[in-house]
């Protein structure tokens, strides 16, 4: 899939599309509003970080293109393409465990108490992956 050329946007069923893992220089978005959220976005090659009402919400080493990127009660979903092993951290709530599913196959996930989870995906170019994480 080619990176989306908007930094970050609404999709017609309102997820969200953002990041661009194919930019060489920082792009940023101070200020998005989607859903009644606002959003900040920095991405790049290097990495992506989307930060939701002035709290932590999406981190990628390095950067990735995400689409579909949906939050609920029970957890996010979204799918992520890049280049290569990315590291993802997610903020999750205050949840004994969360579980993450990468193409519906359960990957190994470490939960921190500051709410955050962090996984590993492998992101061939040109390829995606479908996550779902559930709290």
């Amino acid at each position: 899939m080619a990176a989306e050329k908007e930094l970050i946007y609404t999709e017609a069923d309102g997820s969200l599309g953002f990041g661009d893992y194919t930019r060489n220089e920082k792009g940023k978005v101070n200020a998005f509003e989607a859903n009644g959220d606002q959003y900040r976005l920095r991405t790049f090659y290097e990495t992506t970080k989307l930060e939701k009402n002035e709290a932590f919400a999406y981190e990628s080493e390095p950067g990735t293109t995400v689409t579909d990127y949906k939050e609920t009660e029970e957890g996010v979903s979204f799918t992520v393409s890049g280049i290569g092993s990315t590291d993802i951290i997610l903020a999750v709530p205050d949840v004994p465990r969360a579980r993450v599913w990468m193409d519906g196959s359960e990957v190994a996930a470490d939960t921190s108490l500051t709410g955050k989870i962090s996984f590993r995906v492998s992101l061939p170019e040109g390829e995606q992956h479908q996550i779902l994480v559930h709290y």
